[in-house]
């Protein structure tokens, strides 16, 4: 499949606007291989034939979990805790304001990470249970 770079964006801290820290990754021959990188973890998306989807990636770090679908980040999912409390957890999820709609795609794979439909996630926008925001 040849070399595929990767330029990853990712928001780090309790808060959207911290600072962004660019990591730029090679995958060498096997893009679908999982690598770790300051503790964060990155693989393939699997279709629902069992297949790795080249261009659409998780992204796992210590205090959050990302789907990436090409260069855009897509869905940001943060765990925060009250306090420092790690029994006060709660899970805000972020939406790039953009791209979170962005082709069908990027949809039917932001479907599979979030593991809902379209319309349950148009609702948790509009309840506010979603924050749209620039993740890019």
């Amino acid at each position: 499949m040849g070399y595929v770079k990767i330029l990853l964006m990712v928001w780090y801290g309790v808060l959207i606007y911290t600072k962004l820290i660019y990591i730029c990754i090679s995958l060498g021959d096997n893009p679908t291989k999982q690598i770790k990188s300051n503790q964060m973890k990155i693989t393939n998306l699997t279709s629902p034939q069992g297949n790795q989807v080249p261009n659409q990636f998780e992204i796992k770090s210590d205090n959050a979990r990302y789907f990436q679908s090409y260069d855009s980040i897509i869905v940001k999912i943060e765990d925060s805790f009250a306090n420092d409390n790690p029994l006060m957890r709660r899970r805000i999820t972020y939406l790039d304001s953009f791209y979170w709609n962005y082709s069908r795609t990027t949809s039917k794979y932001r479907n599979i990470f979030l593991g809902e439909s379209k319309k349950e996630t148009e609702k948790k926008i509009k309840e506010g249970i979603y924050i749209l925001t620039n993740l890019n």
